[in-house]
């Protein structure tokens, strides 16, 4: 009984996906294997909201999130949120596999003005360091995403409204 007591709580995670069409949510469990999926939802979206994968109404689109919301647990409060479309860049580039994360973040921040056909004040930068690179070992294969921010700022705006907290 007591080994109850002193487990760490289990979190959970809402996983969005803002369509054209609907707007479709999984809940997540974090187990002791990886997460669960322990429930999904689907809401019809107000035609218009959401065009070419940019949200043009996020009152709209906080609404529908907030009926999903209704059926979800209230201990789950954190989301995820996916960016898609023409506005999203990924690329893969290669890195000194000795630098720091601090280091790579700076190098890559540099690097990015010729990766990415936006101006970078209108992006934001992510990466994930992946392998090493196999024809070059002294590399590292980096995933570097870049999307405009105004579509990030709107999901999360959109988020917010419908009760749920960018994770």
């Amino acid at each position: 009984m007591l080994d109850k007591i002193w487990k760490k709580k289990t979190t959970m995670m809402v996983g969005i996906d803002i369509g054209s069409h609907s707007v479709k949510a999984v809940l997540l469990k974090q187990g002791s294997e990886g997460y669960i999926l322990e429930d999904f939802a689907i809401e019809p979206m107000v035609r218009g909201s959401v065009v070419d994968r940019e949200i043009q109404d996020i009152e709209a689109v906080g609404k529908v999130i907030a009926k999903i919301r209704k059926n979800i647990p209230m201990n789950a409060k954190e989301a995820a949120a996916a960016v898609s479309g023409q506005t999203v860049i990924t690329k893969i580039i290669y890195m000194d596999v000795s630098l720091s994360e601090e280091e790579l973040a700076s190098q890559i921040e540099i690097e990015a003005d010729s990766l990415i056909p936006y101006p970078l004040d209108e992006v934001s930068l992510d990466f994930e360091t992946l392998d090493v690179n196999e024809s070059d070992p002294s590399k590292v294969n980096v995933l570097l995403s870049a999307a405009r921010t105004e579509s990030i700022e709107a999901r999360v705006a959109a988020l917010e409204v419908g009760g749920l907290l960018l994770k």
